[in-house]
């Protein structure tokens, strides 16, 4: 436990988390999740894959973040946000000195959504379909139960749609919490998004202070 000077300090530096050490129980129940996830036949992205892509492991981190589905580089690696757009968020989360080991991070479907490359027998990327997101959703549950986030920041429209009535749109949703049942939620414009629209750079920017504030503020 801390006193209430060295909390103060402690939350300052950003580097505060809960202490959610895995349990040996739990280290089952983790194995069995990745191993539910990489060997699932649920929809037809079973058959375009290399490989399923769980998240990065961190399942005690306290805050989520959750992206749409992998791309390629995930596909080829088995790891979420590997390729540009995950090192645009590196950056992002970097500038706001989030520490890293409080960080989840994950996708709503764990299979790469494709779609006929330009080019013959190469594949591009695409949104993933409802369905798709729909058969995703026993492991998103999952995940949700073994990291027990207190804050999911979702990266896009795709995850966010997990946790509204409606369909989102981003631009009326980016950096505004809100509660969905018991969990927080704090959107922001997928990274990619930046990517290909360079005016949404200082959009972002703003939302991840926003973020800090409110990690800062609410959460700790």
């Amino acid at each position: 436990m801390f006193d209430g000077i060295a909390k103060i300090l402690y939350n300052m530096s950003m580097n505060h988390y809960v202490d959610k050490s895995i349990l040996p129980y739990q280290t089952g129940q983790i194995a069995a999740y990745e191993l539910q996830v990489r060997t699932c036949r649920d929809c037809p992205l079973a058959l375009t894959r290399t490989q399923a892509v769980c998240g990065n492991r961190r399942y005690q981190g306290d805050i989520m973040l959750l992206g749409e589905a992998p791309g390629a580089a995930e596909d080829r690696l088995g790891r979420p946000f590997a390729g540009a757009a995950g090192k645009l968020l590196r950056q992002f989360l970097a500038e706001s000195q989030i520490a890293e080991e409080r960080l989840y991070i994950g996708n709503t479907v764990k299979c790469r959504p494709v779609k006929p490359g330009k080019r013959p027998g190469t594949w591009s990327n695409r949104p993933p379909a409802p369905g798709e997101i729909t058969a995703c959703r026993r492991h998103l549950q999952t995940e949700l139960a073994l990291v027990r986030p207190k804050l999911i920041v979702t990266l896009g429209a795709v995850p966010l749609s997990c946790f509204t009535q409606d369909k989102p749109q981003m631009s009326q949703y980016h950096g505004k919490p809100f509660i969905a049942g018991e969990r927080a939620v704090f959107p922001l414009y997928h990274p990619a998004a930046v990517m290909y629209n360079p005016g949404l750079r200082q959009a972002y920017e703003e939302d991840m202070r926003a973020l800090v504030r409110y990690i800062q503020e609410e959460i700790i």
